[in-house]
């Protein structure tokens, strides 16, 4: 994101599909991210800056030009399921759990003050969350089988700080789980 207060790169599961993935795992007992949580299925996802846009009764209204935005929608599964036999058993129904955030580092926040813009990007996620550390946990290179490689050379780690410092925005911070939903996957025309 090149309109926050300090850019950051998003993660590199990100960049490879532009933001937007289908069908992937992003929390689990890997040590790529999140040990202390349940594991997640993806259905899809977004993660980046986003416009936001009130369709309530059809009112179109903007919300948001470029807010920080990471939306998830799939369900946690079974992980001993998923580990004896690759299988994807929902030990939930489908969610959609959407995170807006934009912290300008001149907004006076109460009983914290005025914050940096480091100050700010260390609330998402906080400085000790395990996935800013937790690359794979493997030793590099690995020698591949994937005809054309001999050796895989680099090790992402799974997150990052997020840029959350838009001057342009306001303060804003919402977090929102909807549940039992009937996720279809349909072309929409922007």
């Amino acid at each position: 994101s090149t309109i926050s207060a300090l850019p950051t790169e998003n993660p590199h599961f990100t960049k490879m599909v532009n933001n937007v993935g289908i069908n992937q795992i992003q929390h689990g007992r890997s040590n790529i991210d999140r040990s202390d949580i349940p594991q997640f299925y993806s259905l899809a996802y977004l993660y980046g800056h986003a416009k936001i846009i009130d369709i309530t009764n059809n009112t179109n209204k903007e919300i948001s030009k470029n807010i920080f935005t990471h939306v998830m929608v799939g369900h946690f599964m079974d992980e001993n399921i998923f580990y004896q036999d690759l299988k994807d058993e929902p030990i939930t129904p489908n969610l959609v759990i959407v995170i807006l955030t934009n912290i300008p580092d001149d907004a006076d926040l109460e009983g914290i003050g005025v914050l940096t813009p480091e100050q700010t990007q260390s609330f998402m996620p906080i400085r000790d969350d395990p996935s800013l550390s937790n690359p794979p946990p493997f030793d590099y290179p690995i020698k591949s089988w994937i005809s054309g490689k001999d050796k895989i050379e680099n090790k992402y780690i799974q997150s990052s700080n997020w840029p959350v410092d838009n001057h342009d925005e306001p303060l804003i911070f919402t977090f929102l789980i909807f549940k039992d939903l009937n996720v279809i996957y349909e072309d929409v025309a922007f």
